[in-house]
Parts: structure tokens; sequence; C-alpha cells
């Protein structure tokens, strides 16, 4: 999954965050895209990206300045 992040130190943060909670998350293509996986689920199903979907909201919710770039 990607997620496109609109500022480099949210990127970093939120990176730190998606790793600690099981995703194996690297940054990708532009300086501020993050590809997120869950090694403990099938690739790029639906329920992958729900569930890595509910950790980014999460952040959101505990990051509330930070702001995401539509895909």
């Amino acid at each position: 999954m990607e997620i496109r992040v609109a500022d480099s130190d949210d990127m970093l943060d939120l990176l730190h965050f998606l790793r600690a909670n099981g995703c194996i998350a690297y940054v990708t293509g532009g300086a501020q895209v993050i590809e997120a996986l869950r090694p403990d689920m099938p690739r790029a199903t639906d329920a992958e990206a729900a569930q890595i979907g509910r950790l980014v909201e999460r952040w959101l919710v505990e990051n509330p300045a930070a702001k995401l770039l539509p895909q």
C-alpha cells in the first residue's frame, strides 16, 4: 500500500510507527512516498489494505498536525 506524506519529518515518524506495529515499511518512488505491507497477510489484498489503513488512521489521530497527500 502506498502512503503519501506531506512532510518529511512526519514521514519518518510514520515509518517508525508502521514498523513498530508489524509492517514492513520503506520509502519508495518520490521522497515522500511510503510503501507498507503486512508480512503476516497475503500481499495486496483488501484485508491488508484495511489493516494498514487502520494503522495510518490511528497515527493521524495521534498526530493531528500531520497531513497525507492524495494518492
